[in-house]
C-alpha cells in the first residue's frame, strides 16, 4: 500500500511561497518506505546534498530535516526519524510526549537515497526495517504516522512543515497528528 501526502506549512510566509512539499509512504510488512518530495523555489531552502558516509547525528531538525512521527494501537510511546539531505539520521524512541527520549539503537542504519536534487526539486527515499522495534505480533498492524519537515531559509530562519499542525505553535509531536495510517 502506497500514500501520498501533502505537507503544509505551519504558516504562510515570503519563505513558503513557490515551495511544495510532499511525503509519500509505502509498507510491505515490516519494511517501511518513506519519499519526501520537496520542489519549486529550492532557492530559498539550505538543502545540501549528500555527503559521503551517512551517520546517526544528534540535533538535526536545526537545519533542513525530514521527519516521521510513528507508532500504533493510539500508544503513549512513539518513534521520531530524522533525516538530513545530507543522509545523515538519527531515531528516536520516546516513551509519553515528549519525555524519555532515547536513541533507538536497534536500528542501526537507516538506507538513505536521493532520487534527484537540481536547482528546482529535490527527492528522497529513506527505508526503515521496523522487525527490530515492532514486535512480531505488531507487524501486521496499521502504522499511525505523521509526516514533517524542517525547513532552514537561506536567510537561517526556519519553516515548519507537517500534513496537520494541531498545536498553538509548531509541535510535531502531538499524538493526535499521527492520522496517517498504514
Amino acid at each position: 500500500m502506497q500514500l501520498s501526502q501533502k505537507l503544509l506549512p505551519y504558516e504562510i510566509t515570503t519563505n513558503t511561497q513557490g515551495i511544495s512539499l510532499e511525503g509519500i509512504v509505502e509498507r510491505k510488512k515490516s519494511v517501511l518506505s518513506i519519499e519526501f518530495h520537496l520542489s519549486g523555489q529550492m532557492n530559498k531552502i539550505n538543502c545540501p546534498p549528500p555527503q559521503g558516509v551517512q551517520q546517526r547525528l544528534d540535533q538535526l531538525w536545526k537545519h533542513t530535516c525530514f521527519e516521521a512521527f510513528f507508532s500504533w494501537d493510539d500508544n503513549i510511546f512513539y518513534w521520531e526519524l530524522n533525516v538530513s539531505p545530507t543522509g545523515d539520521w538519527n531515531l528516536y524512541y520516546f516513551d509519553d510526549y515528549r519525555s524519555g527520549q532515547m536513541s533507538e539503537k536497534r536500528i542501526e542504519n537507516i538506507p538513505f537515497k536521493l532520487n534527484e536534487f537540481n536547482l528546482n526539486s529535490y527527492k528522497n527515499r529513506i527505508i526503515i526495517d521496523l522487525s527490530k522495534i515492532i514486535p512480531e505480533t505488531k507487524v501486521a498492524q496499521e502504522l499511525q504516522l505523521s509526516l514533517t519537515a524542517v525547513l532552514e531559509n537561506k536567510d537561517l530562519s526556519k519553516t515548519y512543515w507537517a500534513t496537520d499542525h494541531l498545536g498553538e505553535k509548531p509541535d510535531f509531536h502531538i499524538r493526535k497528528s499521527f492520522y496517517i495510517r498504514i
